[in-house]
This record gives C-alpha cells, sequence and structure tokens, in this order.
C-alpha cells in the first residue's frame, strides 16, 4: 500500500505540472483551434489523475550490469544493529498506514459530501418542480430532439428553487429551467445548449473530474484543473450551438446567456451541467461566441497532451553506469550473493568482468578494478580475540534476562534463560568455524555493524570453476 500511495502523489505531482503548463498555452490554443478538441484535450489529462500507472518505457543507457557483492561473501548482521533496522522499518510501516488512513478518509469524505448535497438538491427539484406544460416550448423541445438526433426521453421542468438553466440525469436528461417567463426564440437557444450537453455526454465527462478530483483531493491543482474544464465545456457547447450561424444570431444567443445568468448561481451540484461559469467564465463563452475567424482541428493538441502524459510514466532504467557499480558494490549496500565471472584474453591481455551471469561483460585494467572496487580494510577476528569476546558477552547476556527487545523474525520477545543460551550456542557455532578456517570480519572499512564470513575452501572450489570458464572460453 505504501508503494501505491508514494506512487499516486508522484502521480500527482507530474500530471500538475502538465495541468499547469497546458493553462499557460491554453490561451494560445485557444486562438488557432476549434474548442471542442480543447475540451477533449483536458479528458486526456484527467484520465492521466485517475490511473497513475503508466506503461514502464525502459531506456538503455550504458550497456553494463548491476554488482551486489563479492563471490562467496555473506552478510551477517549483529544483533543490535538489526533491531535498529526493524524498529526503524516499523516506524515507516506506521507512519505509511497513517498517511494511507488520512487519504482514504479523505476520498470517502469528499465523496460523501457531493453524494449527500446531490441528493439534497435532488429532493428539492422533486418538491419544487413543475413539469412543463405548453405546447410551443414542447414542440420546440421536441424538434430539437430530432435535429439532434436524440431519441432519450428529455423531460422540462421548471424550479423556482435555481437561478440558471441546467441538465441532471446520465441516462434520461432532465431540463430545469429557473423561470417560465423566458422568450420562447431564448428558450430555442437554452434547450438546445443543454441537449448538445447530454448527446455529448457531459455528464460522464464530469463524472470522470469528479473521480480524479476525489483521488487527488489533497491536491488544489485539480480544482483549478475543474474549474477551467467546467469553463471549456461551456465554451465547446456555446460553439456547437451557433456553429453555421451568422452575427445576429449570435447576438441572440449571447442576449440569452445574460437574460437567464444576471442572478449568478446560488445551487451547484457535481452531477449537473452549470450554465452559469462565473463572471470570468462568461467574458470567455461571449468572446468565444462572437470570433467568427476559421479555426484548425485541434489534433495536434489532443496528440501533444497523450505524449504529455505517457511522458509523466516513462521509467528511464539505466543498465547501471560504473559509477552506479561503485555505489552498489559498497559492502555496506550487500543484500544478496552474486557470483563475479571474470575472462582473460590472452592475446590482448584484457580482462573482462561479468556480474550478471555472462549477459553482459566490462573490460578493465587491474587498476580500473582496484579504482572502481577498492579492496575493503577488513579486521577479521582471531579464535583466541573471539573467545576472549565471547566470555564476556557471556556475562552481559545473563544480566538482560528479563528484559525486552525486537526483531524482524519474532517482533517483541523477552529475554530468558533459554534465549540466552540459543544466543550462546550461536556463539560458540561461530566460535568453532574460526577454529576450522573460516573468517569472520571484526569490522569493515572501520565500521563495526556489517560483518561479513568467508569460507576458502568455497573460494577455491570457485576458483577452479572460474579456470574451466577461462579454458573452454579460451578453446573456441
Amino acid at each position: 500500500m505504501n508503494n501505491f500511495l508514494i506512487t499516486l502523489i508522484k502521480n500527482s505531482i507530474s500530471m500538475s505540472i502538465l495541468v499547469l503548463i497546458y493553462l499557460a498555452i491554453t490561451p494560445l490554443f485557444s486562438k488557432r483551434y476549434i474548442p471542442k478538441w480543447r475540451y477533449y484535450a483536458w479528458l486526456i489529462i484527467v484520465i492521466g489523475f485517475i490511473v497513475p500507472f503508466r506503461l514502464s518505457l525502459e531506456i538503455p543507457l550504458l550497456e553494463s550490469s548491476t554488482i551486489i557483492s563479492p563471490p562467496n561473501i555473506q552478510q551477517m548482521i549483529p544483533m543490535n544493529t538489526s533491531e535498529n533496522i526493524a524498529q526503524a522499518e516499523k516506524i515507516s510501516l506506521v507512519s505509511g498506514n497513517w498517511c494511507i488512513g488520512i487519504w482514504i478518509v479523505g476520498v470517502i469524505g469528499f465523496i460523501a459530501y457531493h453524494i449527500i448535497r446531490h441528493h439534497d438538491f435532488l429532493r428539492m427539484v422533486k418538491r419544487w418542480g413543475e413539469e412543463a406544460t405548453e405546447s410551443a416550448i414542447l414542440e420546440v423541445l421536441s424538434s430539437l430532439q430530432e435535429e439532434l438526433k436524440i431519441f432519450n426521453q428529455v423531460k422540462l421542468l421548471y424550479c423556482s428553487c435555481i437561478t440558471t438553466p441546467m441538465m441532471i440525469g446520465f441516462i434520461n436528461p432532465v431540463i430545469l429551467l429557473p423561470s417560465k417567463n423566458i422568450p420562447i426564440d431564448e428558450i430555442s437557444f437554452i434547450l438546445k445548449h443543454e441537449l448538445i450537453h447530454f448527446k455529448r455526454k457531459d455528464l460522464w465527462y464530469k463524472g470522470l473530474v469528479f473521480l480524479a478530483t476525489s483521488i487527488h483531493w489533497f491536491n488544489p491543482i485539480v480544482y483549478l484543473m475543474a474549474k477551467e474544464i467546467a469553463v471549456e465545456c461551456e465554451i465547446s457547447c456555446d460553439a456547437e450551438v451557433v456553429k453555421g450561424t451568422d452575427i445576429d444570431k449570435r447576438q441572440q444567443y449571447i442576449q440569452a446567456i445574460i437574460s437567464v445568468i444576471k442572478n449568478g448561481s446560488r445551487v451547484q451540484t457535481s452531477f449537473s451541467t452549470n450554465f452559469y461559469g462565473g463572471k470570468k467564465g462568461i467574458k470567455n463563452r461571449i468572446l468565444s461566441i462572437m470570433d467568427m475567424k476559421k479555426k484548425r482541428t485541434g489534433i495536434l493538441i489532443f496528440c501533444l497532451m497523450i505524449i504529455g502524459v505517457m511522458i509523466t510514466g516513462v521509467t528511464i532504467t539505466e543498465n547501471i553506469s560504473m559509477e552506479s557499480i561503485e555505489d552498489s558494490a559498497s559492502l555496506n549496500d550487500l543484500v544478496e550473493d552474486v557470483n563475479v565471472m571474470s575472462y582473460l584474453d590472452e592475446e590482448t591481455g584484457e580482462t573482462s568482468y561479468s556480474w550478471d551471469d555472462d549477459v553482459t561483460w566490462i573490460s578493465l585494467t587491474d587498476e580500473e578494478y582496484e579504482a572502481k572496487f577498492p579492496t575493503s580494510n577488513i579486521e577479521w577476528w582471531t579464535y583466541d580475540e573471539y573467545k576472549e569476546w565471547l566470555d564476556i558477552e557471556k556475562v552481559q547476556l545473563q544480566d538482560i534476562i528479563g528484559e525486552r527487545s525486537w526483531n524482524p523474525t519474532e517482533g517483541w520477545y523477552v529475554w530468558t534463560q533459554e534465549k540466552v543460551d540459543e544466543t550462546i550456542q550461536m556463539y560458540e557455532r561461530i566460535l568453532e568455524d574460526i577454529g576450522n578456517g573460516v573468517m569472520y570480519s571484526k569490522s569493515i572499512n572501520g565500521d563495526e555493524n556489517i560483518s561479513i564470513s568467508q569460507d576458502y575452501e568455497n573460494i577455491k572450489a570457485d576458483i577452479l570453476i572460474k579456470d574451466s570458464f577461462s579454458i573452454e572460453n579460451n578453446r573456441e
């Protein structure tokens, strides 16, 4: 879950940058491209917010491989270091769970608030709504439905509790008018505007914007995006209403807009169209309606948005550079065993190394290898030194019986005599290994928190295998 939250936040940040860029270049696009294309370009960004995962694109930068550890070296972390790591992981997990919990509460709260508000609005419409019965208006509605090829049943209600026209209903649309006193020539424009919203499924679009906003409720940029999309929705719908009309018709349409929104909009819901989009929105709509210049289709905008969204998900995967190999080769970063393969070209005298089972080879001189992977300064336990340390440790372990401790495998536990005996037995086995020739480090480059063990018998066997590998390659 922590990984999901990190991915979500990264996606929110990268998509926010894309939103700000698009907002910055929108004035330039508005002069050249049809409003509909600008409006649907936002849809690509909305989907980018909803789906935080992208197809990863691997970009190889250098042919090399990751080295994690030298051959036949095993990491042994002392008990106190394990407890510190475990405690850090536990703190990270708890804080991560808190963040996820807060995010989930925010999502649920955001959705619940808007659903309750919409439900109250529907109750108000049901109580105060009055179905239109005027034959002239119903004929205009029927004629517009036929013109736009809308075959769903469309209801028309007068509702005194609203101040601007709007539409509700994802499948069965209901057009709401604030007054019965709208002139017939103006009502034709208004009805066509709302029917175009339904035909284009703008409420479904608005539902996606709502979903994106609920997921990223913590990000103020998504609210800015939602507001801009609402304005672009109305502008693009206006363009469809006045498409192919002359200047007089456009002026009549503007007059109709002004007459029905003069009181502003006091009632709003996330699941309805909104004829009034604020003073700035109305100004932009009027300018767009009166703009009769021929404009291009916005395929370019659409493509740019798709590329922009995909770029936010590009994962550049380096096939580790030499600096990365050097970093990962640090003994403090050891995680698991990896066989290092080497091959000597007797003709050139160059030695090639591979850390990925013969997939990739890198040629390095002895000086380059030593520079990249300097020999670690390791202090090894002698048998007598470890025995002396163990005698002291046995006494100290007896003193902590009854105290609590923690490790990744057991969690919290209490030191008992049995636990102390098991620990002493483990140390005694290490002492026995040292007596048999196994090397255990006391410190690595001065760091006593990381220890390694090295068995020369296994190393000798590994050298024999590498020698035979070199012979076989020379024969080829």
